[in-house]
């Protein structure tokens, strides 16, 4: 490492209070930034502490690398069934974690730290959420190590947005003919099944956020992703967050009813003119009418008309609705760092074979053009049934 590249760690609340001058003018995502990252510490009860990396070359701050230390699981899984879940205590490189403009030198230096510092505490593994695949800190992140600290199996995952033109008929002028003709087919059989029926609500102030929450929450347990232990859930961090986002003036929500009843939902975040999606859900007896995607059309108009959005970034995953909507996409990766400890390397060793089997199954359903038909039918299965399985955060 080069003599004039000097790094200092953040520990507390406090320490990084004194940076924040400097933290907020790099922040440029909402789960970076300052406020969200101290909501998060001080809801999580997983959260042990903050660990933040700041690295300055010739007395000059260059970058910052966030990071949680924190009690977590690794999850052995093949496709949607977790076999196992494996305790452990991990050094969590936050989603968008990397802020200012760090070079290759300084990026390695701090990856090089937070797993000096991951060994010193006493960390089973170093958590690199998804990071895109040709940045500087996926490449620090992946170099150096041993046999038995590498992951050989890290996730990839596409990540989806789409740029805003001026009117939302721009917009949908700008999709393929095929979609174009969906969403035209698919809006038609709704409104003339539950036109007179279906009303539209936004959400956005912190006085709302009792109703809305009820509301999502109503149709989220219908949904797989329940069944998945992910989306929206009604427990005291989202309403902690959601409150964040209300004051700060992020948060926007949109509920569809019928005759009423909540039925469909969307909530994200409009950070700067770049609107992030949260979560989503509709009620599964309503699937052959697409209620999510039509309310999905309302509110990228909204976004348009009276937001003033660019973008809308609606994060990783293969949903075919982000696939016929989006002009722009790229690669991501989340890995581990494992540590020399009995936990660490223990979960590196259970979790190698296995993800043998589920990369295996994987190409071969790929290959057999049976890959989104398992998937449908898993999802189906969760919905219906609504058996929770955690996942990791």
């Amino acid at each position: 490492m080069s003599r004039d590249i000097s790094l200092r760690i953040l520990r507390s609340t406090a320490e990084i209070e004194s940076v924040r001058n400097l933290w907020t003018a790099w922040q440029c995502h909402p789960n970076s930034d300052l406020d969200f990252f101290l909501a998060v510490i001080q809801t999580r009860p997983n959260v042990l502490r903050p660990h933040v990396v700041l690295a300055s070359r010739g007395g000059v701050p260059e970058a910052l690398l966030v990071a949680r230390f924190e009690t977590n699981t690794v999850r052995i899984n093949i496709g949607y069934k977790t076999l196992c879940r494996l305790p452990v205590r991990s050094m969590t490189v936050i989603y968008s974690g990397l802020l200012g403009k760090a070079s290759a030198e300084v990026t390695a230096a701090l990856c090089r730290t937070m797993e000096e510092s991951a060994a010193e505490a006493g960390a089973d593994l170093v958590d690199f959420s998804p990071l895109k695949t040709d940045s500087v800190l996926a490449q620090a992140a992946r170099q150096n190590g041993s046999l038995l600290s590498r992951d050989f199996f890290p996730r990839f995952n596409e990540h989806w947005a789409v740029h805003l033109p001026g009117s939302y008929e721009a917009f949908f002028k700008g999709l393929s003919t095929n979609t174009r003709h969906n969403l035209r087919r698919y809006s038609k059989r709704f409104l003339d099944a539950f036109g007179k029926d279906m009303t539209i609500r936004k959400f956005r102030q912190r006085s709302e956020l009792d109703e809305f929450v009820a509301d999502a929450e109503t149709i989220a347990k219908k949904t797989y992703h329940r069944g998945l232990g992910v989306g929206f859930t009604d427990k005291a961090e989202t309403r902690q967050l959601l409150g964040l986002g209300c004051d700060q003036q992020w948060f926007r929500g949109w509920v569809l009813y019928l005759q009423n009843v909540p039925c469909a939902f969307w909530d994200g975040l409009l950070y700067g003119r770049t609107f992030f999606t949260s979560t989503t859900g509709y009620d599964p007896a309503y699937h052959e009418y697409r209620l999510g995607n039509f309310l999905l059309q309302k509110v990228i108009e909204d976004l348009i008309q009276n937001e003033a959005a660019a973008a809308v970034d609606f994060g990783f995953g293969d949903a075919q609705y982000k696939q016929d909507l989006c002009d722009v996409h790229w690669q991501e990766t989340a890995l581990y760092r494992f540590m020399p400890t009995l936990k660490g390397v223990s979960a590196n060793l259970m979790r190698t074979p296995v993800m043998v089997l589920d990369r295996g199954g994987r190409k071969i359903l790929t290959r057999t053009r049976l890959l989104q038909r398992f998937k449908s039918f898993w999802r189906k299965r969760l919905a219906a049934n609504g058996s929770p399985a955690r996942s990791r955060n």
